[in-house]
């Protein structure tokens, strides 16, 4: 077995860069999509919002295990990488350009979004380079480097053993529930503080737009921090637990405590719209007996709880699966690990704009908080196992993997 000496920056800045593009691509239409949406077609509601939502993940679903072996059997990032941006570059073209179709806009956009997700699948295939690419002393910097730019996990490779599944799979799931998370919190914002605050369309993605900055920059500075310091060294599975109690701490903070907070919300007057003024549409009966979480609170929570508790549960658990699954090829499977964390907002999009619509935000919370505590549990459950992939050599040198 060949041992890589020197990590090649050049080449892994470019990486990162381009996984920065991916991040981009996926997610910059999130807050003003309603907007978009509901200005276009009529017809559009949240329920359908969700699946607009859905579809660049269902796309991403589809592709990311293609461009994962298109990797494993060539060798090749270039090539695949190409593909995916030209086929991203489309689909947001095709998005671009909705207001040219007068009638069935709505469909319209749900089709530039699979597209879009279909080219983004090629994040599989970059990632891989971040894993495959460094040392064992840089991996931990370049795959949290990597987070930095597309907050997202790297390395995955072919299933070992049945024993090793349990341990995929927690892995997994946290990177599930993340995604999962992120979704609903960064598609949920604008009609949230539309509700909560009365903000009006223009001002909510405006102000949104902000703190997601914010956010993300305190994400990025904390996922450096762990690339140039010894934060990076903490055990990796401190850190997920970690994470887990900043996101439980975001939601404790973000339910609409009803002695609490005051309420209830305010309605929008029937002469005017969501774009005027803001408030809760006539249909979110829910507004009734929903208290309202302070702007303070909500700015507060948004920057620094959900910026913190990322870097905490991304890198780590990024550099932990690869760790566990040792040095083996990871093309393939790191396919089918960002199908799996490409799904999540699947089912966070449909379940959260679902569960907003019908029965309030607070669902939507409860929701989050369920699935962290089953996170937290898994990690507190496999502790022990959830450790390196040891490589010894036989005496016949054939390589022997043991946990």
């Amino acid at each position: 077995m060949s041992v890589l000496k020197k990590t090649d920056w050049k080449s892994m800045w470019i990486s990162i860069f381009l996984q920065f593009l991916v991040g981009v691509q996926i997610s910059v239409y999130y807050m003003s999509m309603w907007p978009y949406l509901s200005g276009l077609d009529s017809t559009a509601d949240m329920d359908f919002l969700g699946w607009i939502v859905a579809a660049c993940s269902i796309g991403a679903t589809i592709s990311t295990p293609i461009y994962g072996y298109w990797n494993q059997k060539t060798m090749s990032v270039k090539y695949p990488a190409i593909t995916g941006f030209i086929i991203a570059a489309l689909g947001q073209l095709w998005y671009g350009l909705l207001y040219l179709f007068p009638t069935h806009t709505k469909w319209i956009m749900l089709s530039a979004r699979l597209l879009t997700g279909l080219g983004v699948g090629n994040i599989s295939a970059i990632r891989v380079y971040a894993a495959t690419a460094s040392t064992e002393e840089d991996r931990m910097r370049a795959i949290s480097f990597g987070t930095a730019g597309f907050v997202s996990g790297v390395s995955f490779g072919p299933v070992i053993s049945a024993v090793f599944t349990p341990l995929a799979a927690i892995c997994i799931y946290l990177f599930t529930i993340i995604n999962i998370i992120a979704t609903n919190i960064e598609v949920m914002s604008t009609p949230l503080t539309t509700v909560l605050y009365d903000w009006k369309d223009s001002d909510a993605i405006l102000y949104n737009g902000i703190i997601v900055f914010l956010s993300c920059a305190v994400s990025v500075a904390f996922n450096m921090t762990q690339g140039m310091t010894r934060l990076g060294d903490v055990d990796k599975r401190i850190q997920m637990l970690l994470g887990t109690s900043i996101f439980l701490l975001y939601n404790l903070f973000m339910y609409p405590w009803p002695i609490i907070y005051e309420g209830p919300l305010n309605f929008i007057p029937r002469n005017e719209t969501s774009m005027t003024i803001g408030g809760c549409l006539e249909t979110y009966t829910w507004c009734n007996s929903t208290t309202r979480v302070p702007q303070n609170v909500y700015i507060f929570c948004f920057i620094v709880f959900f910026g913190l508790a990322f870097p905490f549960i991304e890198a780590p658990s990024a550099a932990l699966y690869s760790e566990v699954l040792g040095p083996r090829k990871q093309g393939t499977m790191q396919g089918i690990f960002s199908m799996v964390g490409n799904f999540a907002p699947v089912i966070g999009s449909l379940v959260s704009t679902s569960l907003f619509q019908h029965t309030g935000y607070k669902y939507v919370i409860l929701f989050q908080t369920v699935i962290l505590l089953i996170g937290a549990g898994l990690i507190f459950g496999f502790y022990r196992r959830l450790v390196p992939l040891k490589v010894v050599r036989n005496s016949n040198f054939s390589d022997v993997a043991k946990f």
